[in-house]
């Protein structure tokens, strides 16, 4: 769809002979609803109806990136390299599970990765540089899934509540149909 909100502020410090510092974060949010995408569209004849007035395919995330490196003597013969970045995404998706009938399922994004990076260079003849390069990388996911609330529906005698599905069409038997009791 495009048109979605992006930040991002870069900033550079070196001293020649001595360091050099560069630092980065970017700020990106993605709103995706387009209300016609896999909607179930309920028709208002069936019998409940209950209109999707939403996407049942939404994903509205947030993303935050951050990249901080530093290079220690950066035109000696022996050059120290050292750097972090940090990417982290959060927010809710919507999703549907296709067995049966069609559930609304609710992602809650939380993923976070911590990369570090560890570096140094020999320049031991001209034209030839020897590097040593260390990477760490810890991935944290902690994204859930769960039903989705869409319409609720009272179980007889009290027993609890229940998550109706997506589609209610009746008049075509999707996800059922509904028999009225005969006339007596």
């Amino acid at each position: 769809m495009g048109g979605d909100p992006n930040n991002g502020i870069q900033a550079r410090v070196n001293e020649d002979k001595w360091y050099d510092f560069r630092a980065s974060f970017r700020w990106d949010q993605t709103d995706f609803d387009y209300n016609l995408l896999a909607n179930p569209l309920n028709p208002p004849t069936s019998s409940p109806t209950i209109p999707a007035t939403f996407s049942p395919h939404a994903f509205q995330t947030r993303r935050r990136i951050s990249d901080f490196d530093l290079t220690i003597l950066p035109q000696s013969a022996i050059v120290f390299r050292a750097g972090y970045s940090h990417n982290n995404m959060t927010g809710p998706s919507y999703s549907s599970v296709h067995e049966g009938t069609d559930a609304l399922l609710l992602q809650n994004w939380n993923t976070t990765l911590n990369s570090y990076r560890f570096g140094v260079d020999a320049k031991v003849l001209p034209d030839t540089v020897i590097n040593y390069d260390q990477f760490l990388d810890y991935y944290k996911g902690d994204t859930t899934w769960q039903l989705g609330p869409f319409a609720q529906a009272l179980l007889p005698g009290g027993a609890g509540t229940v998550e109706l599905c997506l589609p209610i069409d009746t008049l075509n038997k999707n996800p059922c149909v509904i028999n009225p009791p005969p006339p007596v």
